[in-house]
């Protein structure tokens, strides 16, 4: 019999006091990502580019990420993904390969879900994940309406569950 778990959304495994968001707008910051609804979101502040850092309760091995995005040109275009790459800053993103690269484009319609799948061999033990919007189609600024992180456990690496049973 099989022990593994079909991927799920990770989100509420995410740790708030470990995220942050570089260069977004003070009114539509990035915890409104995970709220639910989408006409709210995370817009960038002076220029379209975004950095979004998301730290999780445990190790993860990744397997897609959903993106609700706007049908204009403030959609996300080129967005490089980082596994485990801590407090990355602009130039960093830029000059840095990424884990995974992927391309956005805004279809008709508002919003769209638009989920990337994941590189399995690049994503298998993530404590964090960081989401470098690069550009976008144009405008001035940003736009994202949704994330959803997907994923299954590396067993025996939340500290919560570590149990002091049997021992001495």
């Amino acid at each position: 019999m099989s022990c593994a778990h079909a991927p799920a959304c990770i989100n509420d495994q995410i740790v708030k006091t470990g995220c942050y968001c570089l260069n977004e707008s003070a009114v539509n910051q990035y915890t409104n990502l995970f709220c639910g609804d989408h006409t709210l979101g995370v817009r960038s502040d002076s220029d379209e580019q975004l950095i979004i850092h998301l730290a999780f309760l445990q190790t993860f091995k990744l397997s897609s990420v959903s993106f609700g995005i706007p049908g204009d040109d403030t959609c996300p275009a080129t967005v490089k993904l980082f596994a485990n790459v801590n407090n990355l800053g602009f130039s960093d993103a830029t000059d840095k390969p990424a884990t995974q690269e992927v391309q956005l484009e805004p279809t008709e319609g508002s919003p769209n879900t638009v989920t990337i799948n994941l590189q399995a061999a690049k994503w298998q033990r993530v404590e964090s994940l960081t989401i470098f919007i690069e550009n976008n189609h144009g405008a001035e600024t940003t736009y994202l309406h949704s994330l959803k992180v997907f994923g299954t456990p590396v067993h025996g690496t939340n500290v919560a569950n570590i149990s002091s049973a049997g021992c001495c």
